[in-house]
């Protein structure tokens, strides 16, 4: 009987001193996300973690899942990661899978804002720079004042003043500005001719178009393509290996759509921009730029808002690339969440707001853990700290009688 209370007390030691392993780093879970070092980098790959072991829920993944087969949503891959590691993947459509590259559409424009903030930092141009400065040799039509003041910046923030429309006519149509400008001879030309409708830096409109310049002037300030820049400089220090970038009929990589990355590469690009542009050791994109890039630079509604080629959510403090189709990189930095879909939803009916409502209903759910800690880690700690004082009880209970 003795014997039987002394496990008991051990057991109870054991239950009270385990969990204060889970205050060990506290004020590391209570800083914001991006002053938190990872435990690891995924460079070579990501590593895996139960739901619970980073604060989350199995429960409402699974409750998720059920809720999108049943209502035969068209995704094509959805992946969470927190605290940098993946708690939830799957794939519905089995044409895809972890190695498939998938198109981003527009979220190839937040690559392109990346690699702007890169060759800006290495000083090969600057964002005051103005815009048809890079194209000396080309005769342009409804040239103006404003037009020719138009700046980098300009085209990063969509308030390059360019006439642009790619709403009113779906693409495919010759209507629609972006199948236009693809379908032309010239696709920088088409661009560069359009007429102005507003001062630069006065009204927001979206631009696919402009998208592209900024892919441009990658190429003519570097005097390579913007694939093989990105593969030097962004891709091939985050262990991205697998792409596949679309070119316009001249070689330049469409700079507003038409990158193919794997799921798993789209999340390490979210996890650089969640670490402030750092990776292991080497600020990849300037810790600035990606301040700026991810700022309320234009309010668009009372919770929407742009800054460089990102989408900023003020509702819920986070921000995002965004793509046709389904295509997201959802980047929740107070929670250190991300989580990337990829869809082919050619009718329309994955809205954003829906899916940014249930990742809102997944960051309630969240029990903070301490980050940057390996979940078998904790297993081990917890045994070292709770055995020991277990044993110390035991003795002493014994040492009284």
């Amino acid at each position: 009987m003795e014997n039987k209370h002394l496990i008991m007390v051990a057991l109870l030691v054991f239950s009270l001193t385990a969990p204060s392993l889970m205050n060990i780093s506290l004020a590391q879970a209570a800083s914001p996300a991006q002053d938190r070092v990872p435990a690891y980098w995924p460079t070579h790959g990501w590593l895996s973690a139960t739901p619970e072991s980073q604060g989350m829920s199995t429960a409402i993944f699974q409750e998720m899942q059920h809720s999108y087969m049943e209502n035969n949503l068209p995704l094509d891959s959805m992946l969470v990661i927190r605290n940098g590691y993946i708690v939830y993947e799957d794939y519905p459509n089995p044409n895809y899978g972890q190695e498939t590259i998938h198109v981003m559409y527009s979220c190839t424009k937040s690559v392109t804002s990346a690699l702007t903030g890169i060759a800006t930092n290495l000083g090969l141009y600057n964002i005051d720079d103005l815009a048809l400065s890079f194209f000396p040799g080309r005769t342009i039509d409804n040239l103006n004042p404003w037009k020719e003041a138009i700046t980098v910046e300009n085209m990063l923030m969509m308030r390059s003043g360019l006439s642009w429309d790619e709403t009113t006519y779906p693409y495919g149509n010759i209507n629609n500005d972006v199948t236009a400008m693809t379908s032309s001879a010239d696709a920088v030309q088409y661009v560069l001719d359009l007429p102005m409708v507003s001062e630069p830096g006065t009204a927001w409109l979206y631009n696919t178009g402009a998208s592209h310049l900024l892919s441009a002037i990658i190429t003519e300030e570097s005097e390579t393509s913007t694939v093989a820049f990105a593969d030097q400089h962004l891709f091939g220090p985050l262990g991205i290996t697998t792409r596949l970038w679309g070119t316009d009929q001249s070689g330049v990589c469409y700079g507003g759509h038409d990158l193919y990355l794997r799921p798993r590469d789209m999340a390490k690009f979210g996890f650089l921009y969640l670490n402030n542009g750092s990776w292991d050791g080497q600020q990849i994109v300037p810790a600035n730029w990606v301040a700026t890039s991810t700022d309320a630079l234009t309010q668009l509604s009372p919770r929407q808002s742009y800054g460089y080629q990102w989408w900023i959510d003020q509702g819920v403090s986070s921000y995002s690339a965004r793509g046709y189709q389904g295509q997201y990189i959802f980047v929740y930095p107070e929670s250190s969440l991300i989580v990337v879909i990829t869809a082919s939803d050619i009718d329309g009916i994955i809205s954003y707001y829906d899916i940014a409502d249930f990742i809102d209903i997944l960051i309630d759910s969240i029990v903070d853990v301490p980050p940057g800690i390996d979940p078998l880690v904790l297993g081990v700690i917890a045994l070292a700290i709770g055995i020991p004082a277990a044993v110390a009880v035991i003795y002493f209970v014994r040492k009284r009688k």
